[in-house]
């Protein structure tokens, strides 16, 4: 791993790096008994989830320098790319969203484990903390990796941005060049624009991965996230056509599932 790092440019202290060791084999712990993800070697785990995440890391130092960012990492489940990110840089407040209970439960045992401050598990959908003051465009950044298409993914990210933030969205350069063209009308509505599709590969130990760049230049519209399920059944192309999407269904609900470390 440490080869890696050198090649993202990324310095990590031996504390850093054990304390990401111990995240992956806690996640391959927890894997044998609760189903939290589909890689489970430790080799995938450290170059799919732990090296994935860290090419993360560079790209905000260049938008935001040594400055404290406010991050919120959509659909984290177990962690990634939040949690490597806090651990290569602990000034960052970090939200983990996260729909799922039992990757909840292990958010709060990475939390509690590795001691983070300033950060929280959040046992909700983005399509309802979208519309919660308090987290409606209050980050400096929101992150969201491959799980869904990039129409749905900016609807997600984009209503929690603050103007002049960005949303980050982690992908591999094929689907990219599969979903982007028809996801640039939904991030021009949502109040976003492409600004770099930045290259995250690492030569030998990740291949064909990419970062898009969305600035937040205008406010995202009332409507939007739609409600849950919504973005996923019909990403945007353009503009709302059927209000009823845009209903809410209640407030945010936390499941039982939040653990905050110190106060955002």
């Amino acid at each position: 791993m440490n080869k890696a790092l050198v090649a993202l440019g990324l310095e990590l202290d031996s504390d850093q790096v054990d304390r990401s060791i111990w995240l992956a084999s806690e996640l391959l712990d927890w894997n044998r008994r609760v189903n939290l993800t589909g890689i489970s070697s430790p080799e995938d785990v450290i170059s799919k989830h732990l090296l994935d995440s860290f090419t993360l890391v560079p790209v905000l130092e260049r938008i935001f320098g040594a400055g404290r960012i406010r991050m919120v990492d959509v659909g984290t489940g177990a962690g990634f790319p939040g949690i490597p990110a806090k651990l290569a840089r602990p000034d960052l407040k970090l939200t983990l969203l996260e729909a799922t209970g039992k990757k909840v439960a292990f958010l709060e045992h990475a939390i509690e484990g590795l001691s983070l401050d300033n950060t929280e598990a959040l046992h909700t959908r983005a399509e309802l903390i979208g519309h919660e003051p308090g987290y409606r465009e209050a980050f400096d950044v929101a992150v969201g990796r491959a799980v869904s298409g990039m129409g749905t993914l900016v609807e997600l990210l984009l209503p929690l941005v603050r103007l002049g933030g960005w949303a980050l969205v982690m992908k591999t350069q094929r689907e990219l060049d599969t979903e982007l063209q028809g996801a640039l009308p939904g991030i021009e509505e949502l109040g976003g624009r492409v600004t770099e599709i930045a290259s995250a590969s690492i030569a030998g130990y990740l291949e064909d991965r990419v970062i898009v760049l969305v600035e937040k230049v205008r406010p995202t519209p009332e409507a939007y996230p739609r409600r849950p399920g919504v973005p996923q059944r019909r990403p945007l192309s353009g503009r709302l056509s059927d209000p009823s999407d845009a209903r809410p269904v209640g407030p945010v609900k936390n499941g039982g599932g939040v653990s905050v470390r110190a106060e955002l």
